[in-house]
């Protein structure tokens, strides 16, 4: 009975903590066509119904209330799957920690975005209490799953955002580990970052170099 309670807590404030996640992207995406990666395990039913929404995963999913179109495809395969097409804003929620090569995926993704349009993202905070406490306890046991193959800082997701051709323009914090409350963007567990696409200067390209500094 104890641990049958302790689970329904537990998928409650998981549940939760999605939520508010999907209302705070939603609340920071423009225009009417939206591409919606990753989205088959927790689809966001905050986007509206008056826009073009399309869902992209790997994953098989049936018709989904509130998406226009449902697309199978690896992350890696979306700039040839989606050619030809562009969006307003695309959603990549709780997805690049999971992608071998992130640098790739966010430049076919700025392909896919219209001019100034925006990319949301959200990742875990590799600096939130729970994680930061395992990683100085040196465990393995909590918050190093095999499905994630990064952690990143909010600085460094800046300058990733910057050299893959967008500009952060806010970073919000969802909330506590399983307690989706107003909190500093230093404690909470997943943050959401807003970008816009720079259209000025063409294409993204590589890192032409580098220098040693601190």
């Amino acid at each position: 009975m104890k641990n049958g309670c302790l689970h329904s807590i537990m998928a409650y404030l998981v549940r939760t903590t999605i939520e508010r996640r999907h209302r705070i992207m939603a609340r920071y995406t423009v225009g009417n066509r939206i591409l919606d990666v990753g989205f088959a395990g927790a689809p966001n039913r905050y986007l509206g119904d008056d826009k073009h929404v399309v869902g992209y995963d790997a994953i098989e999913a049936q018709a989904i209330p509130g998406y226009s179109e449902i697309i199978k495809g690896e992350i890696g395969d979306i700039g040839t799957r989606l050619s030809g097409r562009k969006f307003d804003t695309i959603l990549l929620g709780e997805v690049i920690e999971h992608v071998e090569a992130p640098y790739s995926a966010l430049r076919e993704l700025w392909r896919l975005i219209d001019n100034d349009g925006r990319l949301i993202l959200s990742t875990p905070n590799p600096l939130s209490l729970p994680t930061l406490f395992f990683e100085f306890m040196g465990s393995k046991r909590f918050f190093y799953t095999q499905y994630h193959l990064y952690y990143f800082l909010p600085r460094w997701v800046e300058r990733m955002l910057s050299l893959t051709g967008y500009t952060l323009e806010r970073i919000v914090p969802v909330g506590l580990y399983l307690l989706p409350i107003p909190v500093p963007t230093s404690l909470s567990y997943m943050l959401v970052y807003v970008a816009k696409k720079q259209s000025s200067a063409g294409a993204p390209g590589g890192i032409q170099g580098y220098q040693v500094s601190s």
